[in-house]
């Protein structure tokens, strides 16, 4: 459901057939590593499906786009409408706000714009 095809291969070996768009390819492996070892560690807790996609959108933050990395305008407009397209896009999984609205009398104020 979340774009992820593992299959097995061998005994104990799993193969990788596809991954969601937002995870690249050079990440996968070291994603579903973290993502077990994680089950490993919290295996009870994980009978909730809800805490186990929790789980894997803050192992998605790990890594993702940080305030030094240049982005592009095109890029930026696509995260914001990917973004928009989550089903609680008002927080990031570690509950941060993903955006905040500025009435204009509250730009113009701290813009210095006295008109």
């Amino acid at each position: 459901k979340q774009g992820f095809r593992i299959e097995q291969f061998g005994r104990n070996f799993f193969r990788i057939e596809a991954a969601p768009t937002w995870l690249t390819p050079d990440r996968s492996e070291t994603f579903i590593r973290d993502f077990v070892d994680l089950i490993r560690q919290r295996e009870s807790s994980f009978k909730n499906h809800e805490v186990l996609w929790e789980a894997v959108a803050q192992l998605a933050v790990k890594g993702s786009y940080r305030r030094n990395d240049s982005l592009s305008e095109a890029a930026a407009q696509n995260l914001a409408r990917e973004l928009l397209r989550c089903d609680k896009p008002h927080t990031t999984p570690f509950g941060k706000p993903t955006f905040t609205e500025t009435s204009w009398n509250e730009l113009s104020r701290r813009l210095g714009d006295d008109e």
